[in-house]
């Protein structure tokens, strides 16, 4: 007897099940029930378009079932985009933008360094703590944002942040879920404790408008794509208001209340670390309420000549703000389980 295959993953038993049902409807699943049928080999057959058509995904399942169309179809609609996938595509995006067209200049073992540690250790603790391989998205994605929004001529600090980005991820945790963004509390981290070996240098986009629109666009999608629109309308609202303030009020220069939105440090923050899916409030009121929160730490801290008020904003935020409403929404959730 064939040992049965293991998933472990609710959703994709359900996919198998459902492209067994299909392959019965479609009258195409092996009478033999308990042998493997080979795919066909006949050149007739494949050169049939019906066959080309029915016979163009086989499952092996103990036996392999050709699905058709509408099992394609199934599969299809049980497959979820993830919403990081837009992110990954915005990150990477602002990397060759940024080392092609805007002039960052970037160096490229800081890029591998940061991206091939973030993996090596979301792999290596997953391993170990949850029992199981895994895709290191988010891994990915933190590597290449650490290598965007760090600069050191050293390479260590890149490694260091990507490793502490991920290890902070599995350690601090409220209800299953970490709190902090992975790639923020890494970058306070560095700068806070090490800021004579980093620094994040408030980038601007020194040329290429239409590369800048690009960019922005891409940004705008897979904030939308992760359903974080809201934070980003509302956080960058906010900054407008707090920088006319200290304009009118404070008597700060309107370039540089504003100047910082040009910059590729603030893209990076408004559509990349606050919009993450996993770090974020499911609500989208207590997401707005964070990002004006942040908005107003930082208007604070740039009265004070602050550098980096934007990373220790985020910080600030999630430890009074954050971790408060996690741990109340947790509590609210047991107490409607144990009703």
């Amino acid at each position: 007897m064939k040992p049965e295959r293991e998933t472990g993953d609710a959703g994709y038993i359900e996919l198998e099940e459902a492209m067994r049902e299909e392959a019965e409807r479609t009258d195409a699943v092996s009478d033999i029930p308990d042998a493997e049928t080979e795919v066909p080999r006949d050149p007739c057959f494949y050169s049939s378009p019906f066959h080309m058509v029915h016979m163009s995904f086989f499952y092996s399942a103990g036996q392999y079932h050709p699905i058709s169309l509408g099992g394609l179809a199934i599969m299809a609609a049980k497959i979820k985009w993830d919403a990081r996938y837009f992110i990954l595509l915005f990150l990477i995006s602002f990397v060759f933008a940024g080392q092609f067209f805007l002039g960052f200049f970037q160096r490229w073992d800081s890029f591998f360094a940061s991206v091939l540690s973030a993996v090596a250790t979301e792999l290596l603790l997953a391993r170990i703590l949850l029992k199981k391989w895994i895709f290191p998205l988010s891994a990915i994605i933190s590597g290449i944002g650490l290598s965007l929004l760090l600069s050191s001529y050293l390479v260590w600090p890149y490694v260091l942040a990507a490793v502490l980005a991920i290890v902070m991820k599995y350690v601090i945790r409220i209800g299953g879920s970490h709190v902090f963004n992975p790639n923020n509390i890494a970058i306070v981290f560095l700068l806070f404790v090490l800021p004579q070996y980093a620094v994040s240098t408030p980038k601007q986009w020194t040329n290429g408008i239409d590369v800048m629109i690009l960019i922005l666009v891409l940004g705008f999608i897979a904030a939308g794509a992760a359903k974080r629109l809201d934070t980003v309308l509302a956080f960058v609202l906010s900054f407008v208001l707090f920088a006319a303030l200290r304009h009118y009020l404070f008597g700060e220069p309107l370039y540089y209340a504003f100047g910082p939105m040009l910059g590729a440090s603030f893209q990076l923050f408004t559509f990349f670390m606050i919009t993450d899916p996993k770090t974020t409030a499911p609500r989208p009121a207590a997401r707005m309420t964070a990002a004006f929160l942040i908005a107003f730490v930082d208007a604070l801290f740039r009265l004070q000549a602050i550098t980096n008020s934007l990373f220790y904003a985020a910080f600030i935020v999630t430890v009074l703000y954050g971790i408060p409403y996690r741990l109340i929404s947790l509590k609210r959730r047991n107490k409607s389980i144990n009703a």
